[in-house]
């Protein structure tokens, strides 16, 4: 629910980014365009395999709820007969692998998160670096942007 918001302003934010960075840069754009546009499927793959993990992350939690209910229900049972070891060790495996599941989960939730981090800062560099390519080792200033976007605003008025 948090990112809700993201399915209309995600599309609205990426639009408007590229149409102000086309009327600045024109054609090197669509380098940064590029960058999102291959960001998209990454981050897919990596959610199909969180997928994979949480469906076995589940498998795992169900056999160890099922492993404590027999605990529960026969506890009387495996004091007196001095099984309490046998079931801790099957418990603790459980949770082993329960562990590793959620290492793997958390590994690729990082990446991906630090995908999406990066992906503005990459357009840029990727944009501006295309842009230095294309015109021929031409300075790329923050006085000359400037000074540009006054005169668009000025056209506007």
């Amino acid at each position: 629910m948090p990112y809700i918001n993201m399915m209309w302003s995600a599309p609205l934010q990426i639009s408007l980014c590229c149409y102000f960075m086309w009327d600045q840069i024109g054609v090197a754009a669509m380098a940064g365009v590029a960058i999102v546009v291959l960001a998209i499927p990454i981050n897919t793959v990596i959610a199909k395999f969180t997928r994979k993990l949480q469906l076995a992350q589940m498998k795992n939690k169900d056999k160890r709820i099922k492993l404590m209910n027999e605990i529960l229900s026969g506890i009387k049972v495996i004091k007196l007969y001095g099984w309490e070891p046998s079931f801790s060790d099957q418990t603790q495996h459980i949770r082993n692998k329960e562990m590793r599941v959620l290492k793997k989960s958390a590994g690729l939730n990082a990446i991906s998160m630090f995908i999406w981090t990066s992906v503005p800062f990459l357009m840029a560099v990727g944009s501006f670096t295309v842009y230095v390519l294309i015109k021929g080792g031409q300075i790329l200033t923050p006085t000359r942007y400037e000074i540009a976007s006054i005169s668009n605003v000025l056209y506007l008025y």
